[in-house]
């Protein structure tokens, strides 16, 4: 390795920024997919579109450039949660409440999927 550069000889940490940029492209569409669905489960179908959608959840995921900081990613996660929630209200001409249930569902839902599983798990390890 050479420490003057921080590259490898090889070139893996080009490869490593590459993939690294094009998974958090998947990870974004995919995420503003599901959201997208829960838009249109929850508003219906008189919605501002998937680009809409995108646009919100890429301006909320904007403040987690300060996620990495210690105390503050827990205040950072809520004020995405929050920006979503407002985000999908003004762009998809929702209410609030509708809003906050489209932004909050994923994170409920997954809460409650580790839960279960973690209480599956746990049946079965001891069961054994």
């Amino acid at each position: 390795m050479d420490f003057n550069t921080g590259t490898r000889p090889d070139g893996r940490s080009l490869s490593a920024v590459i993939s690294g940029v094009v998974y958090g492209l998947v990870g974004l569409m995919v995420l503003a997919s599901i959201y997208h669905l829960l838009v249109r489960l929850i508003v219906g179908a008189s919605n501002a579109g998937f680009e809409g959608t995108f646009r919100v959840v890429c301006y909320a995921l904007a403040v987690q450039v300060l996620g990495w900081l210690p105390l503050l990613n827990i205040l950072v996660g809520l004020y995405g949660l929050y920006l979503c929630a407002f985000g999908f209200q003004e762009v998809h001409r929702t209410t609030y409440q509708r809003a906050a249930t489209i932004a909050a569902l994923p994170l409920l839902l997954l809460i409650v999927g580790g839960i279960l599983f973690g209480s599956l798990l746990g049946y079965l390890l001891s069961a054994g």
